[in-house]
C-alpha cells in the first residue's frame, strides 16, 4: 500500500508508526479471527483477553478529557477491556462525516444543572446503596462513567472528532468515504493524545 500517496498526513508521522505485513492466523471463523487480531490471543472460554488498546490505556495515564481508546466504524466485535474491566472498552463511533450524537443537552442550562446536582445525586445514592455495601469504593462505575461523559461534553478536545475542521486539501486527500474520513479522524485523535484508535473497514476478510 502506497501510504505516502493515499494518506499524506499519515505519512508525515510514519516515523512513529509501523505496518505489520506478516500476521498469520489459523482461525477460520470471523469472530474468532477478529478476537485474535485485536488481542493477540486465540479465544479461550475461561476468560476474555483485553484488546491491545485496552492494555495501552491500562499501562499509561494522562489528563485527557475525551476517551483514550476509540473504535471508529466499529463492527459487531469492537475492542474490549476484557479482564481489565469495561472501563477500558473502546469508545465506539460511527461515520466521522456525521457529528457525534448526544453531545448537547436538550434542556435549558438551569434545568440541566438542577438535574446534575439534585436529581442525579438522589439516583446515585440509591444505585450505590446495595453495590458498595461491602466494597472499599467511593463511587460506582456508573457514577464515574457519567462524570467522564459530562466532562467530555464540555471539553474543547471534542473537536478532535470533527474532521470538517480540516482544510479542503486535507479532506480531499483522504477521500470522501467513511473509511477515509475514519483514518483522518484517527490522525486527529492521536494528535490530541488518544492512546489507541482502530478504524474498521467493512467487508475486509478478518482472517
Amino acid at each position: 500500500i502506497q501510504i505516502s500517496h493515499l494518506l499524506p498526513k499519515v505519512a508525515e508521522q510514519m516515523h512513529q508508526a509501523s505496518i505489520v505485513r506478516s500476521m498469520v492466523s489459523k482461525e477460520g471463523d470471523h469472530e474468532r479471527a477478529t478476537y485474535n487480531v485485536k488481542t493477540g490471543w486465540r479465544p479461550d472460554p475461561t476468560l476474555i483477553h483485553p484488546s491491545i488498546g485496552s492494555v495501552l490505556c491500562h499501562q499509561t495515564s494522562d489528563n485527557l478529557e475525551i476517551p483514550r481508546h476509540v473504535s471508529i466504524l466499529s463492527g459487531q466485535w469492537p475492542a474490549r477491556g476484557g479482564y481489565l474491566g469495561p472501563q477500558y472498552d473502546a469508545f465506539k463511533m460511527g461515520d466521522p462525516r456525521e457529528p457525534l450524537p448526544n453531545l448537547k443537552s436538550y434542556l435549558s442550562e438551569e434545568r440541566q444543572e438542577s438535574r446534575l446536582k439534585g436529581l442525579r445525586n438522589v439516583v446515585e445514592r440509591s444505585f450505590a446503596k446495595e453495590r458498595l455495601r461491602d466494597m472499599n469504593q467511593i463511587k460506582t462505575m456508573h457514577e464515574s462513567s457519567t462524570e467522564r461523559a459530562i466532562k467530555m461534553m464540555d471539553s474543547e478536545q471534542i473537536k478532535a472528532f470533527d474532521v470538517s475542521l480540516e482544510s479542503t486539501q486535507t479532506l480531499a486527500s483522504f477521500g470522501d468515504t467513511s473509511f477515509g474520513k475514519g483514518c483522518l479522524a484517527a490522525v486527529r485523535l492521536i494528535e490530541t493524545g488518544v492512546r489507541c484508535v482502530e478504524v474498521e473497514l467493512s467487508g475486509w476478510d478478518t482472517h
